[in-house]
């Protein structure tokens, strides 16, 4: 069995991917995803990641077969592409915008807004935190493209049984961003591929194999471009 991190190794720059972000249009979570939703809470301390990561063996696989590639939903209805695109239509205000007042409303019932591990207690600090945050990323995006140093995190994507790119967790607001702003290049990694596609281009991890793999990969990447 070789993990995502396994993969990486192998394969190294080729398990990047450079595409058109507009090329892709459905979205799904990974396979066996409820395996690393239920072991975020046991993740804090030392024991907890033991155990955490035994639970996960499965989630880190890099080749997963299954019907993962048939569910998900149209990128446009993820909740990430929703808020990038309240505050691009409202980018000229974006205290106009339905996601921002909707945390003025949170933050006015509980007494904070959180996002990722940014908290806001006031008005002002819930302004600051969606000018720095959001604001920046779309306007950034729209005069400088996708900029790799601005996260450590690349976009996520896998490929199908069909060899088809679907986005997948990370990065959802970057990409978005990309979408809307109209980027035409944005780096991305692979995540996970379809045990089906694998058998189709014939690939592999080893000798003749994974030469068929880095070439099926590329050719992936030419059709997204």
């Amino acid at each position: 069995m070789l993990t995502r991190v396994g993969a990486q190794h192998v394969l190294k720059n080729d398990i990047m991917l450079t595409i058109n972000p507009r090329r892709i249009v459905w979205y799904a979570d990974p396979p066996l995803n409820c395996l690393h939703r239920i072991t975020k809470g046991i993740h804090r301390n030392r024991p907890g990641r033991v155990l955490s990561r035994i639970i996960r063996v499965p989630f880190e696989r890099f080749v997963q077969g299954g019907s993962w590639d048939r569910e998900g939903f149209p990128i446009q209805a993820h909740r990430s592409y929703r808020v990038v695109n309240d505050l691009y239509t409202h980018r000229t205000d974006f205290r106009q915008s339905d996601t921002y007042k909707n945390a003025r409303e949170s933050l006015r019932r509980d007494g904070h807004f959180q996002r990722k591990k940014r908290t806001a207690s006031t008005i002002e600090e819930l302004d600051t935190l969606f000018q720095e945050d959001l604001v920046t990323l779309i306007n950034s995006m729209e005069k400088n493209g996708y900029e790799i140093d601005r996260s450590p995190d690349h976009c996520r994507v896998m490929i199908t049984a069909q060899g088809t790119l679907v986005k997948t967790q990370r990065g959802g607001h970057r990409f978005a961003a990309a979408q809307l702003t109209g980027v035409t290049s944005v780096p991305v990694i692979v995540f996970r591929i379809h045990r089906t596609w694998l058998k189709t281009v014939q690939g592999g991890f080893r000798g003749e194999k994974l030469e068929n793999l880095r070439r099926a990969l590329r050719e992936v990447e030419a059709r997204y471009q």
